[in-house]
């Protein structure tokens, strides 16, 4: 005897594709999430072609993107405001960003003093308005 004699027929994956029916919902997603990567002509040109790793070929092939432009965050401008030497109102930040005042205090306490670790200074000015600046240590 052979091999090809003793060699098993390929198992269907799927009973809907043995019996030539709708697939079942199984099926349509396992269709869903792998026939992309089965039939993306660069993965397919990578293993023709021997490439050690497709994904990384496939990525390689990607055209390059330029660096994305320096755009100004709102966390930006709340900061610039902090910096200067008489630092801002939380009247002045809700100005500049468009928050509500608890979102500013909530940026001020988050970001700014456990994200960044940044040195927040907080003073009451002669006209009874607290104003928020950061301090260099």
């Amino acid at each position: 005897m052979t091999n090809a004699a003793i060699r098993r027929p390929d198992r269907v994956r799927f009973r809907s594709a043995a019996l030539g029916t709708k697939p079942s919902r199984t099926r349509r997603r396992h269709e869903k999430y792998t026939e992309p990567a089965l039939g993306d002509p660069s993965m397919i040109e990578a293993v023709a072609t021997g490439s050690p790793d497709p994904v990384e070929a496939s990525v390689s092939q990607a055209p390059e993107q330029s660096a994305p432009s320096s755009r100004c965050t709102k966390a930006d401008i709340v900061l610039s405001l902090l910096q200067t030497e008489q630092g801002a109102s939380i009247a002045r930040l809700m100005e500049a960003t468009g928050w509500q005042a608890h979102s500013v205090r909530g940026f001020l306490s988050a970001e700014v003093l456990k994200k960044r670790g940044l040195n927040l200074v907080s003073a009451v000015g002669s006209n009874g308005e607290r104003r928020y600046r950061i301090d260099a240590r």
